[in-house]
């Protein structure tokens, strides 16, 4: 059925550097198709993003534009009201697109953003959730890079062990094996703002695997995120701490929690970044520890301010197409006692563009479209269809097809069966 809304989408922060490559995509990909709309605060620079994006298809130079400000919840309300999907793009998100979480709920708009702010997302489903499920509205936090590869990677690999050996997994590991990319002074400064405002529960918080699931929900066997160097005996490799575990490893058990523990009934979940040997994991971890102290300490906040790029800048037009990504996953069945498990080995890859900027602005875009462009299918394949959700939990199977097409290779390594 047709919308009554004069927009599907209208993508917010459109001016800023990840949500101009959101509109990049759709310039390239579904202009003539989908009715879109920019939106952001500043007239000229939305203007001038519509200029360039002439330059792709001649046909964006008649792209509206919506003007609104994070600190004007009127112009906010105007916006959403006017959109089936927003996509936000505007960080640090806890600033700027929380007032338009909060209109999305009330005008019944589904929205999807590229935050990492854990802290920020916990709030957003402690203050939305029960109303946007009431209201059959989604709001999917985390579909970018951070953390959709881990959130979909671990739904695909457990999908599969559940459809074709009728199991549930005891654990899956993931794992990103190499990558190459550059980074974006938004993000930095996104998770700045995120230990800069943390409270003491906040910080008990970030300390709580499971902060982010739903409340009297089951737990299960995972305890602190890895801080450093470790072994992998079910992968048999050495790993370092992952910068993003912190994010994508609540994410993923939220999913499992929201799917009423369809990955398994006592599930566990650890990722990490994997080195192959001792040595490099090491150094890997004193690379983890660097970061971390820049931006959860003000010494390393104010060191970083004066080095790290500022928001709204990114990697150069050449180093965004001469990227790549591996991520692996390893699933372990479960057994009843004394039944040896089954190994079973997932891999999600893209190579040619800089994951997380260029990847991240395709998959939030996609994770958007599913629900514009395939609605009935999301329904059919059980899909839930309100509340403060993940991207596994939003859209499942339907992102993972939409995403392969989109050049994102999900496949079975070994074990079980072909896929």
């Amino acid at each position: 059925m047709a919308s009554a809304r004069p927009f599907q989408v209208i993508v917010w922060g459109a001016s800023g550097y990840t949500g101009r490559l959101v509109c990049e995509h759709i310039a390239a990909e579904y202009q003539g198709k989908l009715k879109w709309a920019m939106a952001g605060r500043n007239q000229g620079k939305l203007e001038g993003v519509r200029k360039d994006l002439s330059s792709i298809n001649e046909l964006c130079k008649e792209v509206p534009i919506v003007v609104a400000d994070s600190t004007n919840q009127s112009s906010v309300d105007e916006m959403v009201s006017q959109a089936d999907v927003v996509v936000a793009c505007a960080g640090p998100f806890s600033k700027y697109s929380a007032p338009v979480v909060d209109a999305s709920v009330r005008h019944g708009t589904h929205y999807c953003d590229i935050t990492g702010e854990v802290l920020w997302v916990r709030e957003s489903i402690r203050k939305h959730h029960d109303e946007a499920k009431e209201k059959n509205v989604k709001i999917v936090h985390c579909c970018g890079f951070d953390s959709v590869p881990s959130d979909l990677g671990t739904f695909f690999i457990t999908n599969h062990v559940r459809n074709t050996l009728n199991k549930g997994c005891k654990r899956v590991e993931g794992y990103l094996e190499d990558a190459r990319g550059g980074f974006s002074g938004g993000t930095i400064y996104s998770f700045m703002e995120m230990f800069r405002s943390a409270t003491e529960e906040g910080t008990k918080a970030l300390e709580d695997p499971y902060s982010l699931d739903p409340p009297g929900s089951r737990r299960g066997p995972d305890t602190v995120s890895p801080l450093t160097p470790f072994y992998s005996k079910l992968d048999e490799t050495w790993a370092a701490p992952f910068v993003m575990e912190v994010v994508n490893s609540r994410v993923v058990r939220r999913s499992n929690a929201l799917l009423g523990n369809a990955y398994g009934k006592d599930f566990g979940y650890l990722e990490g970044l994997k080195t192959g040997n001792f040595a490099i994991a090491v150094m890997a971890s004193m690379l983890y520890a660097t970061a971390g102290a820049i931006v959860a300490y003000p010494l390393g906040r104010a060191f970083g301010v004066n080095v790290l790029p500022s928001p709204g800048e990114g990697p150069n037009r050449e180093d965004l197409f001469n990227g790549f990504f591996k991520y692996r996953f390893v699933a372990e069945t479960e057994e009843l006692e004394g039944g040896k498990p089954e190994k079973v080995v997932a891999s999600l890859t893209a190579d040619g563009f800089d994951p997380g900027y260029w990847g991240t602005s395709r998959i939030v875009l996609e994770c958007a479209l599913c629900q514009v462009f395939e609605s009935a299918k999301l329904k059919e394949q059980g899909a839930m269809e309100g509340g403060v959700l993940t991207p596994a939990a939003a859209f499942g199977m339907v992102a993972v097809e939409r995403l392969r097409n989109a050049g994102f290779k999900f496949d079975i390594v070994s074990g079980g069966k072909s896929s």
